[in-house]
Parts: C-alpha cells; sequence; structure tokens
C-alpha cells in the first residue's frame, strides 16, 4: 500500500505493456502466460489463433513456438517441467469440451514430443505442475481443471514412463 492509502484500498499503477498487434506474433485473444525463468521467456497461448508465442523478458516478440495445427481447439493452461536451466518439457492444454489433449513438448526447440487424453478431464481452464513429492507421487504431479468444477491429479511418473521423458527433475529442475 502507498503510504497513506486508506485502510483496505489497493492503488496500482501500469508499468508497462507488451505484445504485438500485427504482423507476426501478433497477439488476438490472449489465454494463457507462462514463464520460462531460466530462459527469460514467456509462452503466451493466443486462443484465437491456435498459436503459442515466445516473447522475452522485455516483453519483445522472439518467434513462434508453435504454429496453427498442432493445436486443434483451444491451447489453454501451459505449465513446464524444468530438467536444469535449458532442458525439460512444456505442457500445453488442447481444451476440447469433451475430451482434452495435453501436448507435451520439447523446452528447447518446442518439437512436440507427444500427448496424453485423459479420460475424464475435459474443458480446462488452468494447469499447474509441481515436481516436489506430493502425497503418493514422488517424482511430482501434474493438475488439471475438469469443467471448472473438479480438479484432475496425474502422477509424472505415469506421464514420463508412457512418453519416455525424464522424471528424475526434482523441485529445482
Amino acid at each position: 500500500l502507498e503510504p497513506g492509502a486508506a485502510e483496505g484500498r489497493l492503488d496500482a499503477q501500469l508499468v508497462a505493456t507488451f505484445g504485438e498487434t500485427s504482423g507476426n506474433g501478433r497477439l488476438t485473444k490472449v489465454e494463457t502466460i507462462q514463464a520460462d525463468p531460466d530462459r527469460r521467456e514467456l509462452l503466451v497461448a493466443d486462443e484465437e489463433r491456435r498459436t503459442l508465442e515466445r516473447y522475452d523478458e522485455r516483453g519483445r516478440w522472439v518467434g513462434t513456438a508453435v504454429g496453427p495445427g498442432l493445436v486443434l481447439h483451444e491451447p489453454e493452461g501451459i505449465a513446464l517441467y524444468r530438467c536444469g536451466p535449458v532442458d525439460g518439457y512444456w505442457l500445453v492444454t488442447d481444451q476440447d469440451i469433451e475430451r482434452n489433449v495435453f501436448h507435451l513438448l520439447d523446452r528447447r526447440s518446442f518439437r512436440p514430443l507427444g500427448v496424453f487424453r485423459p479420460q475424464v478431464t475435459a474443458n480446462t481452464d488452468g494447469v499447474t505442475l509441481t515436481q516436489s513429492t506430493l502425497g503418493g507421487m514422488p517424482a511430482g504431479a501434474f493438475f488439471a481443471v475438469h469443467d471448472d468444477g473438479a480438479v484432475g491429479a496425474f502422477d509424472w511418473r505415469d506421464i514420463a514412463g508412457a512418453l519416455g521423458l525424464r522424471a528424475d527433475c526434482g523441485p529445482e529442475g
């Protein structure tokens, strides 16, 4: 709170904006933003264009990570599984009312590595991932909202094992 601000009142000030409004990398309907702190980049899902755009830490467009065609419905939640400062995996939700597809992409190249399709989880707007032990999931877990009313939890070992990915990158990535 600013000195002298009334109790319960928050004063905010715009610091910066970013995003292309024309040409390559333009953003038309932003759905999700996920940071890669090690690489100092932001991955931005454009729901209308069905793309994932890369921006640097200063908000400058640096390229399209995933163009139209991979995500068939709407790119929604994005999560990052880190294995050190450059390796790991992006998880990108392809939101469908009946059945989501979760794409796994190489962290550096954004090359598709595989997908998984939960039996129940659909219409996902939000996701998160932990690489810390949680419950009976020692390698971490991926969580996805199911139709704004429930949460699906997926053991990272199951995802990694099915797709031949690493499951040994701990909480520090």
